[in-house]
């Protein structure tokens, strides 16, 4: 909004995106990455997964950690509800168990805030994976043969591929929670 008072607002003021997450972009990535993949000798068998992470890291990386802090801080509810009943069992001084219920409030509302943003670096990702796929998809169905045209309808192999870039892109979205599960109960048993 700053923006409008200083000077004039256009169309890609509002609508253009982050540099990191744009198309183009990502598919140099990808065709980089991939080159590095294939080039190896060795046999790396699930090198999509691998350049996918490679391309998204940034935002991947950044969910990752962030549902780290947020497992970490799911702790500290049973903590303050322990200890807010304890000083209201043991008569201790009015401050004392209002301090620790804004305190509990706080560290709600950033826990709030941080599972938001974790969110957001995971739908990130999973956007861009799936901008990635599905301009690779559709680069390799223009290379596709005119033989291997009339054997399947176009309607029918984008409906496969995109069946398969949609699973591959929800596993990319659930992994987060891959990562949340174990820590959250690691972080209980203590």
């Amino acid at each position: 909004m700053s923006k409008g008072y200083k000077g004039t607002v256009d169309y890609d003021t509002f609508w253009s995106l982050d540099p990191r997450n744009q198309p183009e972009r990502l598919l140099i990535l990808y065709k980089k990455y991939r080159s590095k993949v294939t080039d190896t000798k060795k046999k790396f068998i699930p090198w999509l997964f691998f350049v996918l992470f490679k391309c998204t890291w940034f935002t991947f990386t950044a969910g990752v950690l962030l549902t780290a802090v947020f497992a970490f801080i799911t702790i500290s509810d049973p903590l303050f509800l322990k200890l807010i009943i304890n000083a209201a069992e043991n008569n201790y001084p009015l401050w004392y168990g209002f301090t620790l219920v804004f305190t509990a409030m706080i560290i709600s509302w950033a826990k709030f805030s941080i599972m938001c943003r974790s969110d957001f670096y995971g739908l990130l990702a999973y956007l861009d994976v799936q901008s990635i796929l599905m301009n690779v998809v559709y680069q390799k169905m223009l290379k596709l043969s005119a033989s291997a045209k009339v054997k399947y309808s176009a309607g029918e192999v984008v409906n496969l591929l995109s069946t398969d870039v949609e699973r591959i892109r929800n596993f990319w979205y659930n992994l987060l929670d891959f990562i949340y599960a174990p820590l959250i109960v690691s972080f209980l048993k203590f």
